[in-house]
Protein backbone atom coordinates (compact mmCIF):
# COMPACT_ATOMS: atom_id res chain seq x y z
CA UNK A 1 0.00 0.00 0.00
CA UNK A 2 1.38 3.42 -0.93
CA UNK A 3 1.91 6.12 1.66
CA UNK A 4 -0.85 8.26 0.12
CA UNK A 5 -3.30 5.35 0.18
CA UNK A 6 -2.41 4.63 3.82
CA UNK A 7 -3.12 8.24 4.79
CA UNK A 8 -6.39 8.31 2.83
CA UNK A 9 -7.50 5.06 4.49
CA UNK A 10 -6.78 6.53 7.93
CA UNK A 11 -8.70 9.74 7.07
CA UNK A 12 -11.72 7.72 5.95
CA UNK A 13 -11.54 5.51 9.06
CA UNK A 14 -11.79 8.69 11.17
CA UNK A 15 -14.90 9.69 9.22
CA UNK A 16 -13.30 12.82 7.77
CA UNK A 17 -13.91 14.17 4.28
CA UNK A 18 -11.20 15.88 2.24
CA UNK A 19 -12.78 19.26 3.07
CA UNK A 20 -12.88 18.48 6.80
CA UNK A 21 -9.23 17.44 6.86
CA UNK A 22 -8.41 20.55 4.87
CA UNK A 23 -10.08 22.72 7.51
CA UNK A 24 -8.32 20.93 10.36
CA UNK A 25 -4.86 20.91 8.79
CA UNK A 26 -4.82 24.25 7.00
CA UNK A 27 -3.95 22.50 3.74
CA UNK A 28 -6.08 23.19 0.69
CA UNK A 29 -8.38 20.37 -0.50
CA UNK A 30 -6.17 20.14 -3.59
CA UNK A 31 -3.08 19.58 -1.40
CA UNK A 32 -4.91 16.90 0.60
CA UNK A 33 -5.81 15.07 -2.62
CA UNK A 34 -2.24 15.46 -3.91
CA UNK A 35 -0.82 13.89 -0.75
CA UNK A 36 -3.27 11.00 -1.08
CA UNK A 37 -2.08 10.46 -4.66
CA UNK A 38 1.58 10.01 -3.64
CA UNK A 39 2.74 6.50 -4.42
CA UNK A 40 6.24 6.74 -2.96
CA UNK A 41 7.87 5.88 -6.28
CA UNK A 42 8.43 9.52 -7.25
CA UNK A 43 11.07 11.68 -5.61
CA UNK A 44 9.65 13.55 -2.63
CA UNK A 45 10.62 17.20 -2.25
CA UNK A 46 11.05 18.89 1.17
CA UNK A 47 7.72 20.71 0.64
CA UNK A 48 5.98 17.40 -0.07
CA UNK A 49 7.61 15.86 3.02
CA UNK A 50 6.23 18.69 5.16
CA UNK A 51 2.72 18.15 3.75
CA UNK A 52 3.01 14.38 4.35
CA UNK A 53 4.09 14.91 7.96
CA UNK A 54 1.34 17.46 8.61
CA UNK A 55 -1.33 15.20 7.09
CA UNK A 56 0.00 12.19 9.02
CA UNK A 57 -0.06 14.07 12.35
CA UNK A 58 -3.64 15.21 11.76
CA UNK A 59 -4.89 11.67 11.11
CA UNK A 60 -2.90 10.10 13.96
CA UNK A 61 0.02 8.58 12.05
CA UNK A 62 2.85 10.91 13.08
CA UNK A 63 5.61 8.40 12.42
CA UNK A 64 4.56 7.52 8.87
CA UNK A 65 7.71 9.14 7.40
CA UNK A 66 10.05 8.01 10.15
CA UNK A 67 12.00 4.88 10.93
CA UNK A 68 11.90 5.65 14.64
CA UNK A 69 10.10 3.21 16.93
CA UNK A 70 6.52 4.06 17.83
CA UNK A 71 5.85 5.36 21.35
CA UNK A 72 3.79 3.07 23.59
CA UNK A 73 0.05 3.35 23.04
CA UNK A 74 -1.78 5.10 25.84
CA UNK A 75 -4.56 3.29 27.65
CA UNK A 76 -6.65 6.45 27.35
CA UNK A 77 -8.64 6.17 24.07
CA UNK A 78 -9.02 9.95 23.79
CA UNK A 79 -5.24 10.21 23.43
CA UNK A 80 -5.37 8.04 20.30
CA UNK A 81 -7.41 10.55 18.32
CA UNK A 82 -5.58 13.73 17.28
CA UNK A 83 -8.79 15.27 15.95
CA UNK A 84 -10.89 16.99 18.61
CA UNK A 85 -13.97 14.84 19.27
CA UNK A 86 -16.38 17.67 18.42
CA UNK A 87 -15.00 17.67 14.84
CA UNK A 88 -15.70 13.99 14.31
CA UNK A 89 -19.01 13.10 12.74
CA UNK A 90 -21.64 12.42 15.36
CA UNK A 91 -25.01 10.76 14.78
CA UNK A 92 -27.66 13.42 14.38
CA UNK A 93 -30.17 13.67 17.17
CA UNK A 94 -33.78 14.49 16.40
CA UNK A 95 -36.03 16.03 19.01
CA UNK A 96 -39.75 15.41 18.75
CA UNK A 97 -41.67 18.62 19.44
Amino acid sequence: MSIGALLAKQRVSLGLSVDELSAISGMSPRQVMAVEAISGQESITPDTQRMLRLYARKVGLPDVMSNEPKPPVSANPTMLCPVPPFLLKQPSVTVDG
